[in-house]
């Protein structure tokens, strides 16, 4: 990664109710609550974002398995992730998990769940409008990150866009901002979008007649590009540029980019990630980066925070099949393969370890928000 990684210990964490994290990790958070319920309060900002997945389902909910079971593994106990989640394999079709995981999130202090969607029809289409009034009961803003499903073009991002207005724009949960940018005047509120790997739909030419056609228009949005080697400011006329990589990415990389974005006119949304593991997930895969106990993961958010960004996005409230979740995840061994927890993250214990990246989190909004102005 080319960074150098400092002993952080517990500075800066609150301490958790020893019962109210067992009963997390034994998936008894009704009986006090909710999980989440210690966490000191603090304020959310929508200045910080985590990328959200709603496409987990279990025979209960949803008739079959879906995701847990990829890659040829057989849940509940065996699931396509690593790391094991503390209420067990879930679905993101039940109301009250949607619940929990958007208070989690605002208690960590984060504001904004950017969603990944499929597209118009897919499952994660379909679980929309539950995502967005878990999302308004908590308080959580939603943007939607478009993700690369088949067929999909600059000009189907284009209609993508004008269908998500249709369809969502008027929920409370919708998030919009007056931001400027330079091929994007603040006229009124615009709805935020991600774009995942934009350059697998076409060249940055054609994006650039995309985005302004929708500048001014309409469907006026803000839109970000994932960080390519062109500048997707000037050569695509997008909004802004987010990393998302939690694998390779080098945050020091961070401080010399933002400038970039910001002379263009641009907003840098750069993305922290605790570490990576798709190894149970994606068939002969040997990609991996440790969390060295949360070392990582605090890296990447100071040099966020020391490159002025006004954004900083999570990778990944819940993407388990890649291991950058933050996500209360626990201990558990099956035959031939033990997952790995949070255990010794920042000195956490047995009690405190499930949900210590939550906590983690809500100590490094509270440091971005802290911050000195620019």
């Amino acid at each position: 990664m080319g960074v150098t990684v400092a002993a952080t210990g517990r500075e800066g964490l609150r301490t958790w109710s020893a019962v109210a994290a067992l009963a997390c990790a034994l998936g008894l958070a009704a009986a006090i609550g909710g999980c989440g319920r210690a966490l000191a309060p603090g304020a959310t900002t929508t200045s910080v974002q985590a990328f959200f997945y709603p496409w987990y389902g279990t025979p209960a909910v949803d008739g079959h398995w879906i995701h847990w079971e990829q890659n040829g593994h057989s849940p509940p106990d065996d699931i396509a992730s690593a790391f094991y989640p503390a209420s067990g394999p879930y679905s993101d079709g039940d109301a009250a998990t949607l619940d929990r995981q958007m208070r989690w999130m605002a208690e960590a202090g984060i504001g904004v769940a950017i969603v990944s969607w499929w597209g118009p029809g897919s499952l994660e289409d379909a679980r929309m409008p539950a995502v967005l009034r878990a999302a308004a009961a908590n308080g959580v803003r939603v943007a939607f990150h478009i993700e690369p499903y088949a067929g999909r073009s600059p000009s189907s991002v284009e209609g993508d866009i004008a269908y998500i207005y249709t369809r969502y724009g008027s929920s409370p949960a919708f998030f919009r901002v007056s931001r400027a940018t330079t091929f994007g005047p603040s006229v009124a509120p615009r709805g935020v979008f991600y774009v995942f790997d934009v350059l697998s739909a076409g060249p940055l030419s054609q994006w650039r007649a995309v985005m302004d056609d929708l500048h001014g228009g309409p469907d006026d949005a803000f839109v970000l590009s994932q960080r390519v080697s062109t500048n997707p400011i000037t050569d695509g006329h997008f909004d802004g540029v987010y990393t998302y990589d939690a694998l390779n990415a080098d945050p020091a990389s961070f401080i010399a980019y933002a400038p970039v974005v910001a002379s263009a006119g641009g907003l840098f949304a750069p993305s922290v990630g605790p570490g990576f593991d798709d190894r149970r997930a994606v068939a002969g895969s040997t990609r991996y980066a440790s969390r060295s106990d949360g070392q990582r993961y605090d890296v990447f958010w100071r040099d966020a925070i020391a490159s002025g960004a006004p954004w900083v996005t999570v990778t990944s409230f819940n993407e388990w099949h890649e291991g950058t979740q933050i996500e209360p995840a626990t201990s558990k061994a099956i035959a031939g393969f033990t997952y790995s927890d949070y255990l010794g993250a920042y000195g956490a214990s047995e009690t405190d370890a499930p949900m210590i990246y939550l906590e983690r989190t809500r100590y490094w909004v509270d440091t971005f928000l802290d911050r000195p102005a620019p």
